[in-house]
C-alpha cells in the first residue's frame, strides 16, 4: 500500500511539473524525461524504487501535501486555461483540468479500487 501511495503522490507531482514548464515555455517530455507513454512500466518501476525506503508516515504524508498543491494549482488558474485544448504543446488534445483530473482523483479513484480489491482478494 506504502507504494501505491507514494506513486499516486508521484504522478501528482509529475503534472504540477509539467503544468510549471508549460506556463515557463519550457520543452514538458511527458510523462517523464526520457519515457514514453507506452514505457510506463519500467518508468512506474523506477518510481517505486525510488520510494522504496519512504517510510508508511512519509508515505501518508505525501498525497495530501500533493492533494493541497494541486488543489491551489487548479484555484490559481481561470476557466479558460483550465478548459482550452491545446494551451500547451504537451497537453495534447485534453484540456489543463482533464490532465490534472487524471493525475490527481482520478489516479486517487483508481488506487482505491486497485487496494480494495486486492483486499477482497487476501479476505479481509
Amino acid at each position: 500500500m506504502k507504494d501505491i501511495v507514494a506513486h499516486r503522490a508521484h504522478w501528482i507531482g509529475l503534472f504540477l511539473t509539467w503544468h510549471e514548464g508549460g506556463k515557463a515555455g519550457e520543452t514538458v517530455e511527458t510523462p517523464a524525461p526520457g519515457y514514453k507513454w507506452n514505457q510506463l512500466k519500467p518508468y512506474n518501476a523506477m518510481v517505486r524504487d525510488m520510494y522504496r525506503d519512504l517510510d508508511w508516515a512519509e508515505a501518508r504524508a505525501r498525497p495530501d501535501e500533493q492533494q493541497q498543491k494541486l488543489r491551489d494549482c487548479i484555484a490559481a488558474q481561470d476557466d479558460a486555461e483550465l478548459y482550452t485544448q491545446h494551451l500547451y504543446p504537451w497537453l495534447n488534445d485534453w484540456t489543463l483540468g482533464r490532465w490534472a483530473e487524471a493525475s490527481g482523483t482520478s489516479a486517487f479513484r483508481s488506487a482505491n479500487k486497485y487496494i480494495r480489491a486486492v483486499l477482497r482478494k487476501a479476505g479481509r
